[in-house]
């Protein structure tokens, strides 16, 4: 974890958590995740490097990120492409550049989930106003209409969200 707002949180919750990977002294682990982390992460294969190298042979990797593909990406919002390319975001990933940096990482068996964390009345916001309507479900909308949008998103592979699953 990069904050250490975050850290003090985690620890207080004794949920062993840290910001430095040479803090991690054995090579045993068998689960390590890492959600919307990885694209603030300078450096990324040689940091993926060292987490398959605390792990254990067989261990799973969970790796979720924005995704470079999002839908809303296509349309010319420069307000949404400011937000979602703000200076804390260093990449964004696709399928093709995760599966790449993780087998350089030497990591094998990588499958991808695609998810969409934001719905239907929150592109709407985006594409008509320019702005977000976050998880706001105050919008009226049709929940068949939203079911059938994510449905359409995830086949497509146009989420907002990736996730790789990634083997040692």
């Amino acid at each position: 974890e990069l904050r250490n707002e975050c850290l003090n949180f985690l620890k207080k919750k004794k949920i062993n958590t840290t910001n430095n990977l040479n803090e991690l002294k054995n090579n045993f682990y068998e689960f390590v995740s890492l959600f919307h982390v990885y694209e603030h992460i300078p450096n990324q294969i040689e940091i993926l490097k060292k987490i398959n190298s605390k792990m254990k042979k067989g261990g799973k990797l969970i790796l979720e990120v924005p995704h470079a593909n999002d839908f809303l990406i296509k349309f010319d919002i420069k307000k949404f492409k400011d937000f979602i390319f703000w200076s804390e975001h260093l990449i964004l990933h696709t399928e093709k550049s995760l599966k790449k940096f993780l087998r350089l990482s030497k990591f094998t068996k990588v499958k991808f989930l695609y998810k969409q964390r934001y719905n239907f009345n929150n592109h709407m916001k985006w594409i008509i106003d320019k702005e977000p309507s976050g998880h706001s479900k105050n919008l009226k909308s049709n929940n068949e209409l939203c079911s059938l949008y994510e449905k359409y998103l995830i086949r497509n592979k146009l989420t907002d969200t990736i996730i790789a699953i990634a083997t040692k």
